[in-house]
């Protein structure tokens, strides 16, 4: 540790203790404060690092934390994040979304719309391109206090999982609002730009512009002037944290392992054991004969035909985007995290 920042940590611990928000349990009091008189400083006026000792440096450690994360909600409140966010996406996309509104459609059709006319995709695309990337920047400089912001309050709070946002058609807030004081929607821009680079430009302004449709219409409702927000719009840690993106992706491979051992009735011990496993099925019909739980390989439930046809509909509509060629290639893609299983 730097002296600097030791002297620091020391000043912080010394106005805890003046202003009485550090309490020590009464069985340690003697030795905490034996430690204390130990601390002295050198002559250039920093603490001398020699003179503290385990027991106050674990402390300040923690103190430190503390304090940097209330510093860090003191330069910027959780609303004034929110409100910086939905003024990005409505400055990109308010009109195509007024526009919505006025003919009464909703986000996935709007959006089919749009995209089905190439000259609308052809003058919107670089749009749409330079918003995710302002976007995915916006979060790189602002994300660590939009997480300590809902990380330390007190507030119940339920993440919207599973799909990449709420889909349009209801605001899911009207249920969980029941049960959870905030529901933290995670950033769907920041959830699919992996795989945008791997679309054509109809299909990734189709998709940018839905998002953002559904993103506006919790405008309104995250910007409420409540003292507990009832939505609150996160990016996903795992992009902008190493340590925590390399958590997922072991998680992600685990529970691959694991989900496709429960539907072959078999062990797999690595993801190259299980691709190397996969490499044998080379039609949909023979994957299928070895299930053992069919019924447990789910794609959509509001897809028609049997479990094969299925298995070729996912592939034929992510062959490009996630370099899926053929059954073998299905169990996992390493490179976007997506997987059959």
């Amino acid at each position: 540790m730097e002296r600097e920042e030791l002297h620091r940590r020391v000043e912080l611990l010394k106005t805890k203790l003046n202003e009485g928000k550090l309490h020590i349990a009464p069985h340690l009091v003697d030795g905490f404060e034996a430690s204390i008189r130990k601390i002295r400083l050198a002559a250039d006026g920093l603490v001398d690092p020699d003179s503290v000792d385990s027991r106050i440096r674990a402390l300040l450690t923690f103190i430190a934390f503390q304090a940097d994360r209330d510093e860090w909600k003191d330069i910027v409140s959780l609303r004034q994040i929110q409100e910086a966010y939905f003024q990005r996406v409505e400055y990109a996309f308010d009109q195509p979304y007024q526009m919505m509104l006025k003919a009464s459609s909703d986000p996935y059709q709007f959006s089919d719309w749009f995209a089905s006319d190439s000259g609308r995709v052809k003058d919107s695309v670089q749009v749409t391109d330079e918003f995710v990337s302002s976007i995915l920047e916006f979060w790189e400089n602002i994300s660590e206090p939009t997480w300590i912001h809902l990380e330390d309050s007190f507030d119940s709070k339920a993440v919207f999982t599973g799909e990449l946002f709420p889909d349009g058609t209801s605001n899911i807030a009207s249920s969980t609002g029941i049960y959870f004081d905030t529901t933290v929607l995670p950033d769907p821009f920041v959830k699919i730009s992996p795989i945008l680079r791997l679309m054509d430009e109809k299909e990734r302004c189709g998709e940018v512009l839905r998002l953002a449709l559904q993103v506006l219409q919790y405008r309104e409702i995250a910007l409420a002037d409540l003292p507990t927000p009832i939505v609150a719009v996160l990016p996903d840690r795992h992009k902008f944290d190493d340590s925590y993106r390399a958590f997922v992706r072991s998680c992600a491979e685990n529970d691959t392992l694991r989900h496709a051992g429960h539907l072959f009735n078999r062990d797999f011990s690595e993801v190259e054991e299980l691709l190397e496993f996969l490499r044998a099925f080379k039609e949909p019909a023979t994957l299928v004969a070895a299930l053992t739980k069919p019924d447990e390989l789910v794609f959509a439930t509001e897809w028609e035909g049997d479990l094969p046809e299925h298995i070729n509909r996912y592939i034929k509509e992510n062959s490009s985007k996630l370099d899926i060629r053929s059954v073998g290639d299905g169990g996992f893609n390493r490179s976007t995290q997506h997987h059959l299983f």
